[in-house]
């Protein structure tokens, strides 16, 4: 009929178009599958540095230690299949260039989680203030480590074997002394035009260490007031409790216990931190974490070496879980 109504040639053309484009996109999603999340775990226990646990009521430290970084081991084993995990417990096992060289390794995971159990302190590195021809003096930075069996891991080497800046160990959990007394930052080099120049010490602290982030991009209490990004670090002001030690006379749970209903949480159970922290707590001690000892701080007599405090503490974000 003459009369009949007729789409616009324009119409059906870009009809066609859109038809074509589509296809072609849907074509593309089909044959470019997004690519599967490449995950890596570390699990250290170093006794170097132990020695004295043996004339101390903590003598069975180091068998404690073993017992539950293999139940780490185990846990990943059975319900997180798709990682590739590196285990090293047998003291003459973790040297400082297995550490350096594994840590080099999980770096090229797109996701990485560690566990470190070590003894470990501070060390002090000077920064040079240099103004020519005037004076040169040194500034002391406190700086970290932890032993190896055949030396010191330290915070401003492990830095560049765990990937600087872009860092893909998104959880760590270092079970050692005085890893956690701060959030960390680096210590960078200045200058400026009238020839002068403070030369600094690059990375401080583990938690800077491992993640890349310092205390701009890491809450100080991810526990209470957690941040918005992909890293989470645990770790202990001073003095860590041993593995061995009683937590709780009523019932007997020793912080080992408490390590490893922990993790029970966050593998088994797919909890966040924060959730695993409070659900462990409530295990050994019948209260959130937040109320716990770990928590809230602690006294402990060191034969020998007088009364040290400690704390537990929560860097970035606990709401993460573990991938």
């Amino acid at each position: 009929m003459e009369n009949s109504v007729k789409k616009p040639k324009k119409v059906i053309i870009g009809a066609v178009l859109f038809l074509l484009l589509f296809a072609s996109f849907a074509q593309a999603i089909a044959i470019k599958p997004a690519a599967a999340t490449t995950k890596s775990s570390l699990i250290w226990r170093s006794e170097a540095g132990s020695s004295w646990y043996a004339s101390t009521i903590w003598y069975n430290e180091n068998n404690v230690a073993y017992d539950v970084c293999n139940h780490i081991e185990d846990l990943y084993n059975n319900y997180r299949s798709s990682y590739n995990w590196i285990g090293l417990y047998q003291s003459a096992s973790v040297t400082t260039s297995y550490i350096n060289s594994f840590t080099s390794t999980c770096s090229s995971y797109d996701y990485a989680t560690v566990f470190n159990y070590a003894h470990g302190g501070t060390y002090t590195y000077n920064a040079v203030i240099y103004n020519p021809p005037f004076y040169v003096y040194y500034v002391p930075i406190t700086h970290y480590l932890y032993y190896a069996y055949d030396g010191d891991v330290l915070d401003r080497t492990l830095y560049n074997y765990a990937g600087g800046s872009s860092g893909s160990h998104k959880f760590v959990f270092q079970y050692t002394c005085a890893q956690a007394n701060i959030v960390g930052y680096y210590d960078d080099d200045e200058y400026d035009v009238s020839g002068s120049a403070y030369l600094g010490t690059g990375p401080v602290g583990f938690s800077y260490a491992w993640t890349g982030q310092d205390y701009t991009a890491l809450s100080s209490n991810g526990y209470a007031s957690p941040d918005m990004g992909s890293y989470c670090y645990l770790g202990f002001v001073d003095w860590s409790k041993p593995l061995c030690d009683i937590a709780n006379t009523d019932n007997g749970k020793t912080y080992g216990d408490f390590v490893k209903t922990f993790y029970e949480r966050l593998l088994i159970n797919n909890e966040s931190v924060k959730t695993a922290l409070n659900y462990a707590s409530n295990d050994v001690w019948g209260t959130s974490f937040g109320d716990s000892p770990l928590n809230t701080g602690y006294y402990d007599y060191l034969p020998g070496r007088g009364w040290w405090y400690g704390q537990m503490r929560v860097f970035g974000n606990g709401n993460n879980g573990v991938l």
